[in-house]
């Protein structure tokens, strides 16, 4: 619309007459931040990943053949669900962690790779091996540096030395031979050829696969098969992923981990700059103030910077909005030794206590 008529010309302007129409608002891109199972692929931890179906949610943050869903009940996976059962299309994930901060490390059988034999029994264990009797391993590997793959592969009996009898016969393929080779993507780092289940195997036959990768700088192993015949035993040939252990955060910096920055995309902050996403939400926000992991004035304070950033989210989209979870608190009791409501069961909260925090809340 010109604002000056001082040259000549043909001029157009908008003259308002009336209310317009409703429009419609896409609504249609999603993003949750939160825990997850695991960070797998080419997703990254605290960096927001898009993703597509449930499979593609269950390849990035989901351990291999499990459900997706975390032991200690993060609420993010059951919402990413519940998107794409209801109609939801693409939405982008961060995840903020794959255990609650400052939880105890599970135990070493627990986290690492599992092998099965071809009956589906245990058979090997894998984990990664520290880089020094100190040190933890890696917990989430970069994009850059893909996790470490075990290949097991069919093998056979050791070949008869150089100098031995003519007469002497080889070994007999039983079936129960096998190879191990490491990997970090297509580099080779180490590779274990005529294995066995079998303790007692003579070591011109071939060597037990335990004693044999003592010497791998790479990974551990540890024998979980039962009692049977070392081809019953045998893991199944494969590729297989070694899940590192899960990511621990320290719980006096979750918060400004979950803030993240703009500037790296990282965090609660970071998925605001991606500008196709129009709805917002942090499932587990509410979990860690049930944990005690945050007390109800940081819950807010994360609130109203979701807020805050979806009515300034110029040059982004235009409309944006946040879903916010009401806490589960009864405003005026249950007091903390800072004057603060403490989180309650939620079958104890009422409706008319979700009206008096949003009273507090002033938003």
């Amino acid at each position: 619309m010109a604002l000056d008529y001082f040259a000549p010309g043909v001029y157009v302007e908008e003259v308002d007459r009336g209310s317009r129409p409703i429009e419609g608002i896409s609504m249609s891109v999603a993003g949750f931040i939160g825990f997850t199972e695991d960070v797998r692929g080419d997703a990254e931890l605290f960096k927001p990943m898009m993703v597509t179906t449930w499979a593609q949610y269950l390849e990035y943050f989901g351990k291999e053949g499990s459900d997706g869903f975390t032991d200690f009940n993060a609420y993010l996976p059951f919402a990413v669900q519940g998107w794409f059962l209801n109609g939801g299309g693409r939405c982008w994930v961060t995840s903020i962690g794959t255990q609650l901060p400052g939880s105890e490390p599970p135990p070493a059988e627990q986290s690492g790779t599992k092998i099965l034999t071809s009956s589906r029994k245990p058979s090997l264990h894998f984990s990664i091996k520290p880089a020094s009797a100190e040190e933890s391993a890696l917990a989430l590997p970069s994009v850059d540096e893909p996790r470490l793959k075990v290949v097991i592969e069919e093998s056979t009996p050791k070949p008869l030395p150089e100098d031995a009898p003519e007469d002497s016969e080889p070994p007999l393929n039983t079936g129960e031979f096998f190879n191990v080779v490491v990997r970090r993507g297509d580099e080779v780092l180490e590779r274990y050829e005529h294995l066995t289940m079998n303790q007692q195997a003579e070591t011109q036959v071939a060597d037990y696969v335990v004693t044999a990768l003592e010497s791998s700088e790479f990974i551990n192993v540890a024998n979980i098969s039962q009692s049977g015949q070392p081809l019953t035993r045998r893991p199944t040939s494969g590729v297989y992923e070694i899940t590192p252990p899960p990511y621990v955060s320290n719980p006096d910096r979750f918060a400004r981990d979950l803030q993240g920055q703009r500037d790296d995309r990282t965090g609660t902050q970071g998925i605001f700059e991606i500008d196709e996403v129009a709805m917002i939400a942090c499932p587990d926000l509410m979990k860690v103030y049930q944990e005690g992991l945050m007390d109800l004035d940081q819950v807010h304070g994360v609130m109203e910077m979701m807020l805050s950033m979806c009515e300034n989210s110029f040059p982004g989209p235009a409309y944006r909005m946040a879903v916010l979870d009401a806490p589960p608190v009864k405003p005026g009791k249950n007091l903390d030794a800072n004057g603060l409501p403490g989180p309650v069961p939620a079958q104890q909260q009422k409706p008319q206590d979700v009206a008096a925090w949003l009273r507090e809340f002033n938003r």
